[in-house]
């Protein structure tokens, strides 16, 4: 026996219908309601259940619809499904993310990209979730960018005129494992959140997956010149938008958390600098890294050179995390603490698991003790403040 599964979303996310179809032999379907468990129906197959779709209007992009399909063993009355196939929506024009401050920053003149040799397939923005991929151990439906190789960073910047508005901005590093960008739970919702507490924020975009042609030791060497980039020309623009230069802070989400302490410990531009903005340092004035750290490669990476490098660090992690181990992330905080770096702050709460955000209710249903990270990273950043000088 074997199952299709469907999940279908309206344009904000909100669940339109969630049920199976249950194809036993070629004489006849049964529909299965996923929510209560119960059978809804049963009728005779018009079609392989593979094939099966319903439109659903998604009024932000171009396309009518989507649907993420999955198949399912079924043993004991146990679903186990895994994503096989997934509708997805391209060829929209460029966004205006909701509560951004405009279009997107290009990072780099089109067409010199540093370190692109080889054509990849076109870049994708997909609502999807994948059940058995253990970094996304919530299984989050949200927007996920797949074959980025326009790297950019998108803008979410306070007004000056704002009484709530602290001298501050923040780049924001989505996780994906490499492969994609968790674009909405890691990026834009973080960037709006960080906005109503006064921070400025600029969430990057940068280029998934890894090029094989370059040196991927440390996680992903195109991302890593994406990243330094973007630190340069946030600071480069600071003064455009009445931001200080000198308190430019990076947030990264697991895999962004790695590509965070690289970026800090790189000696020297990935790229050749193409203009002014390159002239800017790359290096954040502080970090804040969010079930992702230095603790996947070889900890002799990291030497005491490279600590002097680091900025003021916050780190926060959950006992139950299945992909980012909590362990490793302490012994990376203590490596921190042992070679010099000062302010470092580790919060490893008792439950959470893998890529939960900031607990926005819109992808989580449940309060875990992680969700607390939110606020003690800001209490951090106050303490930054307060001890930073205007000059």
């Amino acid at each position: 026996m074997y199952m299709g599964c469907h999940e279908f979303f309206y344009a904000d996310n909100s669940l339109l219908a969630n049920w199976c179809i249950c194809k036993e032999d070629s004489e006849y379907m049964i529909l299965w309601d996923l929510s209560v468990a119960i059978l809804l129906t049963i009728t005779e197959p018009t079609h392989d259940t593979a094939s099966v779709m319903i439109p659903v209007p998604l009024q932000r992009l171009t396309w009518q619809w989507t649907c993420i399909l999955y198949f399912c063993l079924i043993s004991d009355n146990v679903f186990v499904c895994r994503a096989v196939q997934t509708w997805r929506m391209k060829d929209h024009p460029p966004q205006v993310f909701r509560g951004s401050s405009g279009a997107p920053w290009n990072l780099f003149p089109l067409g010199s990209v540093p370190g692109e040799l080889e054509a990849i397939s076109p870049e994708e923005e997909v609502i999807s979730s994948i059940p058995d991929f253990p970094c996304n151990a919530h299984h989050l439906v949200a927007t996920i960018f797949a074959n980025v190789t326009a790297p950019q960073i998108v803008p979410f910047i306070v007004d000056p005129g704002n009484s709530n508005r602290r001298n501050v901005a923040i780049i924001i590093s989505p996780g994906g494992g490499w492969d994609g960008l968790m674009w909405e739970v890691e990026g834009v919702d973080i960037a709006r959140w960080l906005n109503t507490h006064g921070i400025s924020a600029f969430v990057l975009k940068y280029r998934v997956p890894r090029r094989p042609w370059l040196d991927n030791s440390l996680g992903s060497m195109a991302a890593q010149m994406d990243a330094q980039r973007a630190i340069s020309m946030v600071r480069a623009r600071a003064e455009e938008f009445s931001l200080k230069s000198f308190r430019i802070g990076y947030m990264g989400f697991s895999a962004g958390g790695v590509l965070g302490i690289t970026v800090s410990s790189s000696k020297g531009r990935k790229y050749t600098p193409f203009d002014a903005i390159d002239s800017f340092s790359y290096r954040p004035d502080f970090q804040i890294l969010i079930y992702g750290g230095p603790h996947q490669y070889d900890p002799s990476w990291f030497n005491e050179t490279q600590a002097a490098m680091q900025p003021p660090t916050f780190f926060a992690s959950a006992v139950d995390d299945p992909c980012q181990k909590p362990d490793r992330i302490v012994l990376g905080f203590s490596r921190f603490v042992r070679l010099g770096v000062r302010p470092a702050e580790i919060h490893v709460y008792s439950d959470g698991s893998h890529g939960f955000g900031r607990c926005s209710e819109q992808y989580l249903t449940k309060w875990y003790s992680a969700c607390s990270w939110t606020g003690h990273a800001l209490a951090f950043i106050d303490r930054l403040l307060a001890n930073m000088t205007d000059s």
